[in-house]
């Protein structure tokens, strides 16, 4: 995790680079997807599970599960565990990328896709994980976002526990704290609703 700590700075220039861009072509759209993975926590989402399950994550995700407002994207979907989630994230590149894409003629209902030679293309969650691939030389992937913000909030967490060093129960209950905000931001089925 250390190793990805330490590439991050690198991933998030080229997803900006990538933002920057023009047109729904598949390195913008991606580089929205990745924008909003590691801004909002969210997890990839594989069409099976999505199928099987009435759940979303970023590449399955519809365009009715979003609104965009002064300056605001708002995420509203079934989540993990059937968990009713809305997220909001504010963003003004990953904004332009999604209104342009909530509008777009043709591509079905899902949010993100991308044009290529004419045709629409949806996107997917090994295309997230292969874009990542391809700027990080190979080595992580999408889960790596939310295993790393896990780690950096839990670390603020306890970090914040003032009374913690007092006793082991005084300990106990600072890391059950921060594990417990931890999964509800994260969106995590057992979180506390």
């Amino acid at each position: 995790m250390l190793e990805f700590g330490r590439l991050l700075p690198r991933l998030r220039e080229t997803v900006s680079e990538h933002l920057a861009g023009r047109g729904l072509r598949r390195e913008r759209v991606l580089a929205a997807a990745v924008r909003l993975i590691d801004l909002g926590f969210f997890r990839p989402g594989g069409a099976e599970y999505a199928a099987e399950n009435g759940t979303f994550g970023i590449a399955t995700i519809r365009r009715d599960h979003v609104t965009c407002r002064r300056g605001e994207l708002v995420f509203e979907y079934l989540a993990k565990g059937a968990r009713h989630r809305e997220q909001a994230v504010v963003d003004a590149d990953a904004e332009a990328v999604v209104a342009s894409l909530r509008r777009r003629k043709g591509g079905g209902d899902g949010l993100f896709g991308y044009r290529a030679d004419r045709d629409w293309h949806d996107v997917t969650a090994a295309d997230i994980n292969g874009y990542l691939a391809e700027i990080s030389a190979g080595e992580f992937t999408a889960k790596d976002f939310r295993t790393w913000h896990a780690t950096v909030l839990a670390a603020v967490g306890l970090a914040v526990s003032e009374h913690a060093a007092g006793t082991a129960a005084a300990r106990n209950r600072a890391v059950a704290r921060a594990v417990a905000e931890v999964a509800g931001y994260l969106g995590n089925p057992n979180s506390p609703a």
